[in-house]
């Protein structure tokens, strides 16, 4: 077990690198900017939970890669799957961008927002402006889950790493000397991942030379009928990751206007609160998505028995994520507060209690953590998304409910209460599943 743990680490360590690295940007931004304009902080957590679609699909289709690659028989086949995600990544990363130049507006009306608040001119300028990272951002995260398959563990730190600090030391600079706002922490976030996808391709410039050759040698039209099923599968897969994944963003989005009708106090304390939670959640999907590497390594050389030890080790290593975390979010409620510029005490005990209820669900769902991805490996994707839905659904209504009674403590409490249901509900059917296919 002591060695299963260590090698799902190491090689968690790029893909945990990689989540805490777009979570500590976003984090900062919020920082930066709520010294900045409480306005201009609030329009970036009403966007938020918007972006993290785009980076859902990044990350859904980085899930499928790593499901398709580790089973593939041979060589040849590996080398057609990449060519057939390699071409998914791009017309993705395209249609991606070109929707989010005309969704703008869209965003406004159904915050209901009008034009001349400052929220709606913070948010506009920021989208606007954020929108050329979405193409580089999906095509990366896709990068650094193929660094992890064929162990380029350094080359992925070092990338992840590059892009880190050119965004810290720019952001403040843009924001604050160059008085640019959001355009500045847009700004400064557009010039890192750019820099970072063109040091991977200096870095990779002759593998990319032979991978072209590779893919210019291909007739699809003559050929296509060799791609359909490894198409099918991984489309799949990536649909249902990626409604996996997408659900608690547009779940966000939902509880985002469901507080905006308590005012924007309610905004900023679910704005931080969830900031906070992502800073610990999203790294954890790093762990997910090196257990879903081994784990069909696993399935593929038939090591059965072994499979309830990788699902514990996984569990352990999130455990290591997140009871810390929590235990940091209890005890440094003060130092948060300050980090945000809040010196309201109402708003301050508001934040108190969110920051408390948040980390005892991080604590509460470490042991179920895994078992969601676990239904992609299983063959069982509908399962993964249905999860996602119950635990929105039941939260959503949860808070719904506990407003009447709770006010703005309420939609946090939901969450908690929906969150816990759901886990609970379908950690049972991922057991159920474990067993049967070990049998």
């Amino acid at each position: 077990m002591i060695k299963l743990i260590k090698t799902l680490f190491y090689s968690s360590i790029p893909l945990i690198y990689g989540g805490t690295i777009s979570t500590l940007m976003t984090f900062l931004d919020g920082v930066y900017l709520s010294h900045y304009a409480k306005e201009a902080f609030n329009a970036l957590i009403l966007i938020i939970p918007i972006i993290g679609i785009i980076g859902g699909i990044g990350s859904s289709l980085a899930a499928a890669t790593a499901n398709k690659l580790t089973k593939s028989d041979t060589a040849k086949a590996k080398k057609l799957d990449l060519f057939i995600i390699t071409m998914m990544l791009f017309i993705i990363s395209v249609v991606v961008t070109l929707l989010a130049i005309v969704v703008a507006s869209k965003i406004l009306s159904f915050y209901t927002l009008d034009t001349n608040q400052l929220e709606a001119i913070y948010l506009i300028e920021y989208w606007y402006y954020i929108i050329p990272s979405f193409f580089i951002q999906i095509i990366l995260v896709v990068a650094v889950q193929l660094l992890v398959i064929y162990s380029k563990l350094r080359t992925a730190n070092l990338l992840l790493t590059i892009i880190t600090l050119i965004n810290i030391v720019l952001s403040p600079i843009l924001i604050f000397t160059f008085n640019l706002g959001v355009i500045g922490a847009a700004i400064s976030t557009n010039i890192a991942y750019f820099i970072g996808f063109g040091y991977l391709i200096i870095k990779f410039y002759n593998q990319l030379k032979q991978f072209l050759n590779f893919a210019k040698a291909q007739n699809i039209i003559v050929e296509f009928k060799s791609y359909i099923t490894p198409l099918k599968q991984i489309s799949l897969d990536m649909t249902m990751i990626f409604f996996s994944v997408i659900v608690f963003s547009v779940g966000n989005i939902f509880f985002n206007k469901l507080a905006m009708g308590h005012g924007f106090l309610a905004i900023t304390v679910l704005g931080i609160s969830e900031q906070l939670k992502s800073v610990f959640v999203l790294p954890s999907r790093g762990v997910l998505g090196a257990f879903i590497t081994h784990f069909g390594k696993f399935i593929k050389e038939k090591r059965k028995k072994e499979y309830w030890s990788l699902y514990w080790a996984a569990t352990f290593i999130i455990a290591l994520i997140y009871i810390p975390g929590a235990l940091f979010f209890i005890i440094g409620r003060d130092f948060i507060a300050s980090m945000y510029n809040i010196t309201d005490l109402a708003i301050k005990s508001y934040l108190d209690y969110f920051i408390i209820i948040n980390s005892i669900l991080l604590v509460t769902i470490v042991i179920s953590r895994a078992a969601q991805v676990s239904f992609l490996c299983l063959q069982k994707p509908v399962l993964l998304f249905l999860q996602s839905i119950a635990i929105v659904l039941f939260s959503y209504f949860g808070a719904v409910y506990a407003l009447e009674s709770n006010g703005i403590k309420g939609i946090v409490m939901g969450q908690f209460l929906g969150t816990l249901l759901a886990n609970m509900i379908f950690f049972i059917l991922f057991y159920r599943s474990m067993t049967i296919s070990i049998k």
